[in-house]
């Protein structure tokens, strides 16, 4: 019976576990292909998101002046803003990582070959 407790340690893969792990698993070429592909796939999708972000605040930038930019700060304008650019900032920072992930990863293999 399970005691309910999670093991948080990390333990790094001796090489004899690899290379079990690659042969139960199949190919590790194909794995590393697969999840190559994801990455990608997730980055293209979040530049696009990204990008229909960026037009969004590109078209309403002229309302968000008239309305909370030259008027006093209240709390919901405080909300408003940190709502809106920690919003696009993190996702910024989110599209960067990953693609620079998908990237490295795949420089990586092609310098092992």
């Amino acid at each position: 019976m399970p005691s309910g407790r999670v093991n948080t340690s990390f333990q790094p893969l001796t090489s004899t576990q690899s290379s079990r792990m690659d042969n139960d698993n199949g190919s590790s070429e194909a794995q590393f292909v697969a999840t190559q592909q994801s990455f990608i796939a997730d980055y293209y999708c979040s530049l696009a998101a990204l990008t229909l972000l960026v037009f969004e605040y590109a078209i309403t930038f002229d309302r968000e002046v008239a309305l909370f930019w030259k008027r006093r700060a209240s709390g919901a304008s405080v909300l408003f803003m940190l709502t809106r650019y920690i919003s696009l900032v993190t996702y910024v920072v989110r599209t960067m990582f990953l693609g620079h992930w998908s990237c490295w990863r795949y420089d990586m293999n092609l310098e092992n070959k």
